[in-house]
């Protein structure tokens, strides 16, 4: 699947903002966070996230906040395992295509 198809389906699925980065800009990150510690075929990282509204920020209080912050969080964790598994039946498709005679 090509950059530009991945991003499209990561935004169709609601992501405000996305990108893919190579894993050479990872080579700085602590033991145990580096994407290959993780899964070590690693080749590139899809990275995504969801606005919180403004109005939390301006809160007294910071209960608004926590509150939209959690559903947020939520929200993306769904999103990323779908996100996951359609690329992971993309995967599937092309392996499958490739060994058709």
């Amino acid at each position: 699947m090509k950059t530009e198809e991945i991003k499209k389906m990561t935004f169709d699925m609601g992501a405000d903002v996305c990108g893919l980065a190579p894993i050479e800009r990872f080579a700085d990150a602590p033991k145990g966070f580096y994407p290959k510690d993780i899964y070590s075929k690693t080749e590139s990282v899809l990275v995504f996230a969801k606005r919180l509204p403004k109005t939390v920020l301006f809160a007294e209080s910071c209960i608004p906040y926590t509150h939209v912050n959690s559903l947020t969080t939520v929200e993306v964790d769904r999103k990323r395992v779908c996100i996951k598994k359609m690329l992971g039946m993309q995967k599937i498709l092309s392996e499958c295509n490739r060994n058709l005679p």
